[in-house]
């Protein structure tokens, strides 16, 4: 196994371990969350929505940007004008925008914030009859302020390997990716062997029952001992998954 080939087969699993979550968030109080759909949803008992969507930051710019061009978009396309203002979740800048429009006869509230990340634009928005929306403005201003957003892990190491890096910087994202996937190893091996061992012994049982069975029609009453061949088999299985683990190591090792 090569260096390059050794290093890809490692990126490959973090990449898969990493999972694909962006942001976590809460409905608002009283809310209720749809658990269908990719886009996080909720919705009250007397019809406001409230929903979190992602978006691509294309053409890419900062919240001022967005700030500006949010409001001259949805201010062209109609919407009344409310209020605006910033606001904050877990130390990430946003920004959010109140707007209103008829609709039939009843006039709607439409709030929606915004979170620009480097590559992604989060979008909050709530909607709903302006009346009820004002007794539930508190409670949907808080949600708005509970979203965490997480970076992918396999971003992280990707940005790391540079060359531009230097070689220490390097080096300690290849220990930090050596730590986890060892640690991904061990797990595997404990399982399989507690799996293994237990299925192993089920299959010796039912053998030696059979044999049991036999030995009593010819009325000798012993049982053959098969737990030292249980024993046997785990520990072969056990040198060759150390050998194997063994040789991924040195493989990662010489990577430094």
């Amino acid at each position: 196994m090569t260096k390059s080939a050794c290093f890809v087969i490692v990126i490959a699993i973090l990449a898969f371990l990493s999972g694909c979550v962006h942001f976590k968030a809460v409905a608002p109080n009283g809310f209720a969350q749809y658990k269908e759909g990719k886009d996080f949803r909720a919705i009250s008992p007397n019809g406001i929505v409230y929903r979190i969507k992602k978006e691509p930051n294309l053409p890419k710019a900062d919240l001022s940007f967005w700030k500006e061009a949010l409001k001259n978009r949805m201010v062209d396309a109609g919407y009344s004008f409310v209020s605006e203002e910033s606001i904050q979740s877990h130390g990430e800048n946003g920004y959010l925008l109140e707007l209103a429009a008829p609709y039939g006869q009843l006039d709607y509230s439409y709030l929606i914030g915004i979170y620009v990340r480097s590559d992604e634009i989060y979008v909050v928005e709530s909607a709903g009859e302006v009346s009820l929306v004002k007794k539930e403005r508190p409670s949907i201003i808080d949600a708005m302020k509970k979203v965490s957003f997480y970076k992918l892990l396999i971003n992280k190491i990707v940005k790391e390997y540079s060359p531009r890096r230097t070689r220490r910087t390097r080096r300690k994202m290849v220990l930090y990716i050596s730590f986890r996937v060892l640690r991904v190893f061990y797990f595997a091996f404990f399982v399989l062997k507690s799996l293994g061992h237990k299925l192993l012994n089920i299959c010796l049982h039912k053998i030696s029952q059979q044999r049991h069975r036999a030995r009593r029609e010819e009325k000798k009453n012993y049982i053959i001992p098969l737990r030292p061949l249980a024993q046997v088999v785990t520990s072969y299985f056990l040198r060759m998954f150390y050998r194997m683990t063994t040789s991924v190591s040195k493989e990662i090792w010489n990577l430094l």
